[in-house]
């Protein structure tokens, strides 16, 4: 394995750690609506993406003209797929909301052969996945059923499903552009698909409201897309996307160390974090010795 995937590898793992990052800050700004809080860090993500392809000169016009319709559709997924993720932590919980968005490696196992000639519907795949749902589930069980933990359900399905798709686009169309024009162009056209809201949307802010979105917009997002976008140009989409599973561990660390009251580890935690790390780990190894 070549220096350039062992590099793609960690930007992956780096990006989840990122994501991990998010659904925590997510929280931590919960009087936005999720429409206003999605806007808010496109919006950022956008402004800073936008200065890196300003410095490297890139001809950001000329390039949206050639794949403008590629460009608004993977745009128009991401700003449901976090606003779908967002909703569900809202209605429901911030378990329900990460339990439910981590089914995306089933969807994406199931979707990559309508993608890619080349990809099939793998036992191994289908085993793997199924393998990190049960251990997202270690670490968040259901607990109790009402009307609003149904619907925060079903949004958090809806999120898991539209991120298999955005991952899905990215991966067909990261070898024609780099990663960081991807995501400025997916992040740009995310904040135009929510600028409406902005009007109808109520807008509540708390004191450390700019600052955690300044780092949601800019780290977790135009950073953290960038990176898993350049990572995904040697690695396989169901690996992505099982290592992304890692984003409920990251997740956990990070509330703890972050989030007053958050609730403690325990050993099912822990074992189900396991899980999922091993498969992750399996996943690269196997896809390494299938390129032998």
């Amino acid at each position: 394995m070549g220096k350039k995937e062992n590099y793609n590898y960690l930007y992956i793992h780096f990006a989840v750690v990122l994501f991990g990052l998010s659904g925590v800050l997510g929280k931590l700004v919960e009087p936005l609506s999720p429409r206003l809080l999605v806007l808010s860090r496109t919006v950022l993500a956008s402004l800073f993406l936008a200065c890196i392809l300003f410095y490297k000169k890139e001809p950001i016009l000329k390039l949206f003209r050639q794949s403008s319709i590629p460009f608004v559709i993977i745009g128009g997924v991401l700003a449901f797929h976090w606003v779908a993720f967002f909703q569900s932590i809202q209605m429901a919980s911030v378990t329900i909301g990460v339990l439910t968005f981590s089914t995306f490696p089933v969807f994406t196992a199931f979707l990559a052969p309508l993608f890619f000639r080349g990809e099939k519907l793998g036992g191994l795949d289908l085993f793997f996945a199924l393998i990190s749902i049960l251990g997202v589930y270690l670490i968040f069980p259901l607990q109790g059923v009402d009307g609003s933990v149904i619907w925060g359900t079903i949004w958090g399905l809806l999120s898991g499903f539209s991120f298999a798709v955005l991952s899905l686009l990215n991966k067909k169309y990261v070898k024609e552009y780099s990663a960081d024009i991807i995501s400025f162009f997916q992040n740009s056209i995310a904040a135009i698909f929510l600028l409406p809201f902005l009007w109808i949307d109520p807008i509540e802010y708390h004191s450390n409201t700019l600052i955690y979105i300044l780092i949601l917009g800019v780290l977790c997002t135009g950073v953290a897309h960038t990176l898993f976008i350049q990572g995904m140009r040697t690695v396989k989409v169901q690996t992505a996307s099982l290592i992304a599973a890692l984003e409920p561990v990251y997740g956990i660390i990070l509330a703890q160390l972050l989030v007053e009251n958050a609730s403690p580890i325990t050993l099912q935690k822990i074992i189900g974090g396991g899980l999922i790390f091993c498969v992750s780990v399996l996943m690269v190894i196997i896809e390494q010795k299938n390129k032998k």
